[in-house]
């Protein structure tokens, strides 16, 4: 099941959420959005039997952007996605991200963020293939 943010505590309150064990938020890095998805978080804790909380952080321009994440406390973070032109030309197009070939870097790398989340290994850094990504600098973990 896939919930936009702001109706995350809207189908909590109305018991929408109840067979959700896995909850994945996607955030960019700003603090305010980083802020919502802890904000998230706690509104699901109170409200469902969560077995895994992870965190995706998108549309990060550089290493020094990912080193100065200051990620909340209780929010294992799965991963990041770098800002990338061909992920917002899609968008602009309509286009889902995951229309793109299963070959392209950043969305291999969500589809192993989110497989390795769904299989319940437990949490580990995943490197994002940045060097295959146009501008970006070299592979790093979160």
């Amino acid at each position: 099941m896939a919930i936009d943010g702001g109706a995350v505590i809207e189908h909590v309150n109305r018991n929408a959420m109840q067979s959700v064990t896995h909850l994945a938020l996607v955030s960019e890095g700003s603090q305010k959005g980083l802020r919502v998805a802890a904000s998230l978080r706690q509104v699901a804790d109170a409200a469902i039997d969560l077995r895994k909380v992870g965190l995706i952080v998108i549309r990060l321009r550089n290493e020094a952007e990912r080193s100065a994440l200051s990620i909340p406390v209780g929010l294992d973070c799965l991963g990041w996605i770098p800002e990338d032109n061909t992920i917002w030309t899609t968008d602009l197009q309509g286009c889902s991200f995951l229309d793109l070939s299963p070959d392209y870097p950043a969305e291999a790398s969500v589809r192993n963020f989110l497989n390795t989340f769904l299989e319940e290994r437990p949490f580990q850094t995943f490197p994002l293939i940045q060097d295959q990504i146009e501008g970006f600098e070299t592979t790093s973990k979160i």
